[in-house]
């Protein structure tokens, strides 16, 4: 899959952009004739003009219209629908299928307009809409999987199995540019969102701050797309796509969702699957073991016996978090590095580790005090404050809180994803000055109800 690549140098003052310089490459393009020459067998193509964007297309169908239809959504790169063509023929063995070069890409035509997940949702449903009368399977690959999540949630009964395969987007920009970094470790990024991670967050990630540029003033306007943009649309895609809030979308999609992710992926980092797993109502999670983020190339047999089983339903496994269990055992963590808990646990303590996890865990009370700590699946079930967290980073992936007081603050750095909070007192008291991001998260106190999706200061002596 092609692929753009953002490079940009900001000059700061004052925690204020003042210049700004970006200079972005193509890499490795397909010409629209290309794209036609290589047709699979049995493939079928058409132009058509569609009304969203208001420009030309190319939409592809293969097999009969009769059988139970399967709808591609590929991902941001000039490939377009090419990235679909090893699977197309398989799959019409027994479905319908339809792909398209989604507009501003391959194709399609380009121009500046506001590619964002929802405009691109409503391009797909006016596509269905003229061919099909029956639910479909929606199938989305990293920015389409970000297209096929936004679809389902707003036409859900449209649809009647969703695949998402290693989704783009999804976390907050900060806490993507901080996975996406260390992935890449110090390899030169290579990716659109590897170039818009270090471009975008730059210096402010390491002390979880604020992205002082509002990107939507930027891929929103059509001037600013011009200047700023070159009124590139892989450029506008991958920024409306990092500026997507997702923390209200995600209980919407209530369709039976499949998750195929690799575990290699350095685009989109794996703690996305687990986001996606722990917050989407009705969902499973396969991983595709050392495969990267584009499976269909990277394993393409592999990736095409799990596809058509997430298409059919087979061994559609609802993932599940850990249960309330009771526990009486204690965990110390003492000037220790790498220390790993799981299971139910009635208390644990931290102090000066690093590394830290804990996985796959209930806990009643955690207590950190200058350390590093990683949860992952862990439940708390506490009648009074569930974590003491003081002077530590705390970085949580489907975390679920149920307490009096979920999380008591002193000088913490919290950065939490897919985090399901209920507190009958507070959801935090603050005793100094903490900063929280939260990506994708349900926070439900006397205080605040509702979806969190940002970065957020935590002021002393306030509650939230």
């Amino acid at each position: 899959m092609a692929s753009t690549a953002l490079s940009c140098s900001f000059a700061w003052t004052n925690n204020a952009v003042i210049a700004c310089s970006c200079a972005w490459l193509l890499v490795t393009p397909a010409t629209s004739q290309a794209a036609a020459a290589e047709l699979p067998a049995g493939v079928s193509e058409t132009v058509i003009f569609e009304p969203v964007f208001q420009g030309r297309t190319r939409i592809l169908t293969a097999g009969n219209p009769r059988n139970e239809a399967v709808v591609l959504v590929h991902g941001i790169g000039e490939a377009g629908a090419r990235d679909w063509y090893g699977v197309i023929p398989a799959l019409a063995e027994r479905h319908y299928v339809i792909a398209f070069d989604l507009p501003g890409f391959a194709s399609s035509d380009h121009r500046n307009q506001t590619f964002t997940p929802l405009m691109y949702a409503a391009f797909v449903q006016h596509v269905v809409r003229e061919r099909l009368r029956n639910p479909f399977v929606l199938v989305g690959h990293s920015l389409g999987g970000a297209v096929a999540l936004r679809y389902a949630a707003v036409w859900p009964n449209d649809v009647k199995r969703l695949v998402v395969v290693d989704a783009a987007g999804v976390l907050y920009r900060s806490a993507l540019a901080k996975e996406v970094m260390a992935l890449s470790g110090g390899d030169k990024p290579a990716s659109v969102w590897q170039r818009s991670a270090k471009a975008i967050a730059g210096k402010m990630v390491d002390q979880f701050g604020r992205v002082p540029l509002d990107l939507d003033a930027i891929w929103g306007a059509q001037t600013a797309r011009r200047i700023w943009l070159g009124s590139s649309s892989a450029k506008i895609a991958a920024l409306a796509l990092i500026d997507e809030d997702f923390s209200r979308l995600l209980d919407r999609v209530t369709v039976p969702t499949a998750i195929l992710w690799g575990t290699a992926d350095n685009v989109a980092p794996p703690r996305t699957a687990r986001l996606l797993a722990a917050r989407l109502p009705d969902a499973s999670l396969t991983w595709i073991d050392k495969v990267g983020h584009e499976p269909m190339h990277q394993a393409p047999e592999r990736f095409l016996q799990l596809l058509k089983a997430a298409i059919a339903g087979d061994s559609h496994a609802r993932w599940k978090g850990v249960a309330p269990t009771a526990a009486t055992r204690d965990g110390v963590c003492k000037r220790e590095e790498g220390k790993v808990f799981t299971g139910a646990w009635r208390r644990i303590d931290a102090n000066d580790c690093e590394g830290m996890r804990i996985e796959n865990a209930t806990i009643q009370e955690l207590h950190a005090n200058d350390s590093e700590i990683k949860l992952e699946n862990v439940r708390f079930d506490s009648h009074g404050v569930a974590l003491h967290i003081q002077d530590s980073l705390v970085t949580a992936t489907a975390l679920v809180v149920r307490a009096a007081i979920a999380f008591d603050l002193d000088q913490a750095q919290l950065d939490l994803a897919g985090a399901d909070v209920e507190a009958t007192v507070m959801g935090a008291r603050v005793d100094d000055d903490s900063i929280a991001i939260f990506s994708a998260c349900r926070w439900y106190t006397p205080q605040r109800q509702g979806g969190l999706h940002g970065v957020f200061k935590l002021e002393t002596e306030s509650a939230y």
